[in-house]
């Protein structure tokens, strides 16, 4: 949003100089007193100045209502079609001209009329960033970038396929990156030399002294009390006022100004009397989708309604804030246990509703203002707070979630009053949560602080001292001006060190704070799967997927294959298999992030897996077969491939590459291969097994023949 004239006056910011001229002659008398007769002390300087007048009146205006906000001959009619958000678009405009040849006097004439200031109550044209990004690329380099066809703004569109588009804006549309936003005399140039559309045109207004777009407006359905059942819905812009609305309505519906008034019809009962014209939508705190309701007197002249809300509505208000700031339960009975109680969404209000549950989770927040304790401690002469609406406004909404009323709830008038007290909080677009949650732990915070008048307190420094005293030093200077339940109950402090570069001094300082903010991994970077092989007691060997977090010890990988075959955790055993050779066991407390996606994992079950929790200084290698099966892919003899392609034989500079690279830990004779072997490919024993069910003695006898077999 950019800042209106409005805005910048109350900042004291001008987008001119202002310089003295002839008129500033008006300002001073026409014969300048002399040097002579100007004072010299204070007193002489009191006796100068003019004789104050006797009494100073301010008479400040009321607001005056919009034309056609009440009924009359002389009133201007206005159709819902003024109002809607989409009043003045239209499918296309044709071209009534031909650009200038030159490239660089197409772009001079257009910069003689572009204006981007942006004023309440103007009509902007959107064009798509898109084109206009194409069209500025030719007119600054036309030997490069050709000329764009026709303005195309379709893909604004929220339906751009439909036979007949609504022109609203799909979700999320934002100006420079999406759309660039162009005054009335611009887009008549443009679309005068290149025609096209569809013309999407959006009214600026004043945003708490902010000029700022209305790109998508609030869409409400319209209703009668004489044919409640019956509605229309429409878009409107969020700066109607409630008397253009009603006498829309009065328009629509055919009836009498004079015989109707409007309600908030909220949820499908007598919210709220919108009787002031002025308002404007926004003001009102009027929802997304919700109903508006047209009462007509009865034909003997008298409201068919009380003038208050609907007696059975249940609502809540702190006393402060008027009939449109109240939360309203919409569904009942109460809820099964106390507190579990739905927020309704008045329109992304996600991140509001979502930081209310937190809240009234935490037990010691949620306590203090469940009880009546906690206004005896409102500071509401604090500069720095609300006048305690924060803490009122968030105790009634509790004492809602908490009182057992209902189980739905809408919090329209806790979002009034963030809305209220925050303006970045107002209308019903998308905020971090996190920022509303510091709002709100602050804003609690001073509305209860204890402390009426501040002191003056002077900045804490290390100097060499322990952290557990300079922290403590910080927290007593700071609860010198902050002392408040919520520093008693969930306050703590950031340790902050800095070190100077050039002479290497560090400073250490403790910042306060009443929330932390820590980063939420993705599921993708705290978990992993993994392939796990199986070997289980009477059964046969079964492949398993497993999924395990990415950091912890291996034994997540037993419990995982535990609660899969459903075998007891402390029977099972972890290996690293090499072509079903154990190549090393892995100890429970073996960090997962040391076994790779590439690591073959086996899982078996023991009697006793006491002898294999012992730590071993040595790490079993691979009979000689499986070098051979890794050189050359043969897995079962341990001789070379036999294959009739002579290409696929290894060549003599390939035998020269066939070097071995000893494993960390093992000796290195141990890892010889003798070059006769390579050559001739002598014949060894068959592959060692581990498998369970081969008897040990059987495993020896292998074992020792193999062990022949090399040294012949």
């Amino acid at each position: 949003p950019r800042e209106s004239s409005l805005g910048a006056a109350r900042k004291g910011s001008f987008p001119f100089a202002m310089q003295p001229d002839e008129a500033d002659a008006a300002f001073h008398d026409a014969e300048a007193a002399s040097d002579a007769d100007q004072p010299s002390t204070v007193a002489d300087f009191d006796a100068f100045l003019p004789t104050a007048p006797s009494s100073t009146e301010l008479t400040v205006a009321a607001p005056v209502p919009p034309t056609g906000s009440e009924g009359g001959k002389d009133a201007k009619t206005v159709t819902l079609d003024d109002l809607a958000i989409t009043a003045g678009c239209k499918a296309e405009e044709a071209a009534t001209g031909t650009p200038p040849d030159e490239a660089e006097e197409e772009l001079t004439q257009f910069e003689a009329v572009f204006d981007n200031r942006l004023e309440p109550g103007k009509s902007y044209f959107l064009v798509s960033v898109r084109w206009y990004r194409q069209w500025k690329a030719f007119v600054n380099a036309p030997t490069v970038h050709a000329r764009p066809g026709r303005v195309d703004n379709e893909d604004l569109l929220d339906d751009p396929e439909s036979a007949e588009p609504s022109f609203l804006l799909h979700a999320g549309v934002r100006e420079n990156s999406h759309f660039q936003a162009l005054n009335s005399e611009a887009w008549d140039l443009l679309v005068s030399w290149y025609g096209g559309g569809p013309v999407l045109v959006r009214k600026a207004y004043d945003d708490r002294g902010f000029a700022n777009y209305d790109l998508r407006g609030v869409k409400l359905v319209l209703k009668r009390s004489s044919n409640i059942p019956q509605g229309v819905t429409v878009v409107i812009s969020k700066a109607t006022t409630i008397g253009d609305l009603k006498a829309a309505m009065c328009h629509h519906f055919e009836v009498d100004g004079d015989m109707c008034r409007v309600w908030d019809y909220y949820g499908g009962k007598r919210y709220a009397l919108l009787a002031r014209s002025y308002e404007t939508v926004m003001d009102v705190n009027l929802t997304e989708g919700q109903e508006i309701m047209l009462e007509e007197k009865t034909e003997q002249g008298t409201w068919l309604w009380p003038s208050t809300p609907d007696s059975g509505m249940t609502s809540s208000s702190t006393g402060y804030y008027e009939q449109q700031a109240i939360n309203v339960v919409l569904e009942g009975p109460g809820p099964s246990s106390p507190g579990l109680v739905g927020l309704s969404n008045l329109g992304n209000t996600c991140f509001m509703n979502s930081i209310i549950q937190c809240c009234s989770a935490w037990a010691p927040l949620r306590d203090v203002f469940l009880s009546d304790a906690f206004r005896a401690e409102i500071n509401r002469s604090n500069p720095l707070g609300h006048e305690g609406k924060v803490a009122e406004g968030f105790a009634a909404l509790m004492s809602m979630i908490y009182g057992g009323t209902g189980r739905k709830i809408a919090p329209r008038g806790f979002k009034k009053m963030i809305g209220d007290l925050c303006p970045q909080f107002q209308g019903y677009n998308q905020h971090d949560s996190h920022e509303l949650l510091n709002f709100l732990l602050d804003g609690l915070h001073e509305d209860l602080n204890r402390i009426m008048n501040k002191p003056y307190t002077d900045g804490v420094e290390a100097k060499g001292r322990a952290d557990a005293v300079v922290a403590q030093e910080f927290f007593d200077t700071f609860k010198l001006r902050n002392d408040s339940v919520l520093v008693d109950r969930c306050s703590g402090q950031f340790k902050s060190t800095v070190v100077c570069p050039t002479c290497g001094f560090v400073s250490r300082t403790f910042d306060p704070y009443f929330s932390v903010s820590v980063p939420l991994a993705k599921a993708a970077a705290t978990e992993k799967t993994m392939s796990v092989k199986a070997f289980l007691q009477g059964s046969r060997p079964r492949s398993l997927t497993v999924v395990v977090p990415s950091v912890g010890p291996a034994l997540h990988i037993l419990a995982a294959v535990s609660r899969q075959v459903g075998v007891p955790v402390g029977s099972l055993i972890c290996a690293e298999t090499h072509y079903g050779s154990i190549y090393k066991l892995i100890p429970r407390a073996c960090p997962l992030e040391d076994i790779h996606s590439h690591d073959e994992i086996t899982v078996y079950q023991v009697d006793d897996v006491a002898p294999f929790e012992a730590e071993l200084d040595w790490m079993p290698l691979p009979p000689p077969e499986e070098w051979y099966a890794n050189l050359f892919g043969n897995r079962t003899t341990g001789q070379l491939d036999s294959s009739d392609d002579e290409g696929d034989a290894p060549t003599d500079t390939e035998e020269e590459d066939l070097e071995m690279t000893p494993v960390s830990g093992a000796p290195e004779d141990g890892l010889e291969t003798k070059q006769s072997d390579l050559e001739v490919g002598t014949k060894t024993s068959p592959r060692v097994s581990m498998d369970a069910d081969e008897p040990g003695e059987q495993q020896g006898e292998k074992k020792a023949a193999e062990e022949e077999e090399e040294e012949e």
